[in-house]
């Protein structure tokens, strides 16, 4: 997956996020698993960590 679409899919994991308010366990283990099975561990977190940052 290009790092422009995993880039795009952050910024929506964390708009759908904050319309609920801020990040939940649930929804931050959603994001998780995503990418999980996406990537190796070290983007993993990359990502993860961007996502955090956006919620």
């Amino acid at each position: 997956m290009s790092e422009r679409i995993l880039r795009a899919l952050m910024e929506l994991f964390a708009l759908m996020v904050k319309q609920d308010g801020g990040i939940i366990e649930e929804e931050r283990n959603y994001v998780l698993n995503f990418l999980e099975k996406q990537l190796t561990t070290n983007v993993l977190i990359r990502y993860l960590l961007l996502f955090e940052e956006l919620a």
